[in-house]
């Protein structure tokens, strides 16, 4: 990928004071942004119109959010976990079902650890929780749990991704170290296998998917960095840089190729 297909254009102020983009997350062409920050909560929900750029009214969440909530795409309905101000509450899932318009609490099989991270992929919700060595799945179908043990390591700040039958758990932070590990779980399997260590130890890391490969891009202590992942070849390679003037709290997204 090289850089001449990195355009940019100009952008509208959050409607929010205290909203950041680290708190967000794009489904189909409008960008979602959701709670507020270290000292600032909120249950106001942003929705940025990314064809033409325009901010549209959503109704609120039920409960009030801070910054380090987690979204997923879920059905293509917007999952938000996490991000309560009260720390001890790390059980707060809330799903908004865009047929109905509305937000609504989904009750989790047990209380996970806050380092836990989710994931929405083909229609199930993964909630991966290492610390404790369990991974729930939700069946948003038919509105069931399952839980699954996996291996219990201190890993925290990780990211997620999927692809076809495998979901990948990629880099994060060891006794407050970044870590350039990624780990392959086979959903079907329910088995977890290491493959190709990413180029630079990082944590954190804003992840999507690109022509069937994982592009990831920010996180600590290089956020300025893109590698890309390709599953075929088990190969990750740095990208060219963007040329942008942005800071820790951009996002890297996909969207649909009609919007330019």
């Amino acid at each position: 990928m090289s850089s001449k297909f990195w355009t940019s254009t100009k952008h509208k102020r959050l409607p929010i004071k205290y909203q950041n983009l680290n708190n967000s997350i794009v489904i189909g062409t409008r960008l979602y942004v959701i709670g507020g920050c270290e000292t600032t909560t909120t249950n106001n929900v942003g929705c940025l119109d990314l064809v033409g750029f325009n901010w549209l009214g959503m109704p609120s969440m039920r409960k009030t959010q801070g910054c380090r909530n987690q979204m997923t795409n879920l059905n293509g309905n917007l999952c938000v976990f996490g991000g309560l101000c009260d720390c001890s509450i790390e059980d707060s899932l809330e799903i908004f079902d865009f047929s109905t318009c509305e937000w609504y609490n989904i009750e989790l099989l047990y209380t996970p650890s806050k380092d836990s991270r989710i994931i929405g992929h083909n229609g199930i919700l993964y909630l991966f929780d290492f610390v404790n060595g369990l991974l729930q799945c939700y069946d948003s179908d038919s509105n069931e749990w399952s839980c699954k043990v996996i291996e219990q390591i201190q890993l925290k700040n990780f990211s997620l991704a999927g692809i076809g039958e495998f979901l990948y758990i990629i880099g994060g932070e060891r006794d407050y170290d970044p870590v350039n590990n990624v780990m392959r779980y086979d959903i079907s399997k329910n088995r977890m296998s290491e493959v190709r260590s990413l180029t630079n130890a990082r944590s954190a890391v804003n992840s999507v998917i690109f022509r069937n490969k994982i592009v990831i891009f920010g996180g600590f202590p290089c956020w300025k960095l893109i590698e890309e992942y390709n599953p075929d070849i088990d190969s990750w390679k740095e990208l060219n840089p963007i040329s942008m003037n942005g800071n820790s709290d951009s996002i890297l997204c996909t969207l649909p190729s009609f919007i330019k």
